[in-house]
Parts: structure tokens; sequence; C-alpha cells
């Protein structure tokens, strides 16, 4: 197997899990009291967000496939008694019983999005939020530079397309790996949001105002990192923030890199 270059960046990814989670757990506190509040992680990877939710005193259910990524989290929050891991799918979950479910960075990597947001519907409370974060498929800088393995046109490609390069030609992964990310439009999340009844909005400019005082909130990537870091020294700070908007029109459906979403079932 090829080496991946893309390993320092996912080394990045995880090693700022916990900082990352703290956007999730800031922007929920912001609409809802997370003490004692049940919450659902899906795809919950190493825990980050988990242990950030967990120290708002929410009691956390967190849920991931791999169990090499559960055992990390197991021992990212092995001092904490109000979160429970469990390596796994959705299947088992059941009753509208939690007050929040989060999505973070998990939406693209679903075999059936439709199902996983009807899924979300059913386990909400009756004024729970669902907090999704995923990138844009038709956003230049993903284009150019696919979000997960650095590659150019791989956004736009469909899940077997992406698994056919990068374990078939490239050899980063093996085959038997299931998660081969498929990012989607921003008609497709519409779509997929009304029809599971979902009100929902943006909260981009709040994610962008957060992440932007602590970069590492949303970038791991190095060349990221120093963009910030360089729009902060020259002061160019306000007019970067400027361009982030939570209207759903044209810079959200074309430009804007990754989307922050907020959704409460009708």
């Amino acid at each position: 197997m090829i080496k991946n270059p893309n390993r320092a960046l996912w080394n990045n990814y995880d090693e700022s899990a916990v900082i990352r989670g703290r956007l999730v757990a800031q922007i929920l506190s912001a609409h809802q009291n997370l003490r004692s509040a049940r919450i659902l992680d899906i795809g919950c990877g190493t825990g980050g967000a988990a242990v950030a939710l967990a120290r708002a005193g929410a009691r956390v259910k967190a849920i991931d496939p791999d169990p090499d990524k559960i055992r990390q989290a197991r021992q990212l929050a092995q001092v904490y008694d109000n979160i429970e891991f469990r390596q796994g799918d959705i299947s088992n979950e059941t009753g509208p019983c939690n007050d929040g479910i989060i999505l973070n960075d998990v939406l693209e990597h679903v075999d059936d999005p439709d199902t996983t947001l009807g899924f979300c519907g059913n386990n909400l409370k009756k004024d729970g939020l669902l907090y999704i974060a995923t990138p844009n498929k038709y956003a230049p800088l993903n284009i150019l530079c696919d979000p997960h393995y650095s590659l150019p046109f791989v956004a736009l490609l469909s899940r077997k397309k992406v698994k056919r390069i990068v374990v078939g030609l490239l050899k980063w992964q093996k085959g038997q790996k299931r998660d081969f990310p498929q990012l989607l439009s921003f008609r497709q999340i519409e779509k997929l949001l009304e029809q599971n009844n979902f009100d929902w909005d943006l909260v981009n400019t709040t994610a962008a105002s957060m992440a932007f005082r602590e970069p590492e909130m949303l970038w791991s990537r190095q060349s990221h990192l120093f963009l910030i870091k360089t729009i902060k020294m020259f002061k160019l700070g306000k007019i970067f923030l400027k361009l982030i908007n939570n209207r759903k029109g044209f810079f959200n459906k074309y430009i804007n890199p990754s989307w922050f979403i907020l959704a409460k079932r009708i």
C-alpha cells in the first residue's frame, strides 16, 4: 500500500478533536441548555465533540462504526462518567428521547443520508436540535483540493469512483474499508431536510467567528492555518468574516466550503 500523504492532516484532525468539539458545544449552547441534556453523537470519531458536550454538562451517547476510533475516544474521555461510547451503527437506537443529535462531518460518509436524517427526526424530542456540519460539493476550494484526500475533482465524484481512485489506483487505503465520502450539494441538503420535515437555518457566521478566534476549531490543514494566521496578521479579519453569511443563496450554494446547520423537526 502506497504511503498516504494526508496522514499528517488526519493526525492534526484527531489531535484537535476536543478543540473542534468545542465549536459544536458552543453553537448548541447558544440555542439550548446543555446541562443534563441528552445528546446523541453519530459518527463520533475520536470523541472530541462528546468530551466538549460532557464538559458542558450534557449526557452523551456517542456511536461510531470504527472500533479503533471508539478505543481512542474512550481513552480521551475516561475521566467523564456522563459519556457512553458504543461501537456500531444507529440501528439499535429508538425513540424520541434526545435533546440533540450531532452529525459532525458525518452526512457525507453515510450510505443513505435520507435514512440517517429520518432516524434523526424520529429520535429527537419535540424541541430537539439537529446539528450538521458537512462540506460543499461545488465549492471551488473543495473541487481543487478535496477535504478528505487533497485531490482535485474528487469532491464531485460518487462514492464508488472515490473508492476506485483511493483504493484501486493510489492504494492509499485497503479495499475492505467501508467509509468513503460522497459530498453533497446545497440542493441535496435542502431537499433531504425538507423531505424529512426539518425546519433549518445556517449558522455559518457563528462558526466562522469562533473559528477565526481559535482556528483549530475548524481547520486542520497546515496551509489553511497559515492562511488564517496571515489574514489576522494583516488585520483582514473583518473583511474575511463579512464574506461568510447564513443566506440560502449563491454564496452558500457554490462558494462556501462547509455548511453549519441547526435543524428542528416540524
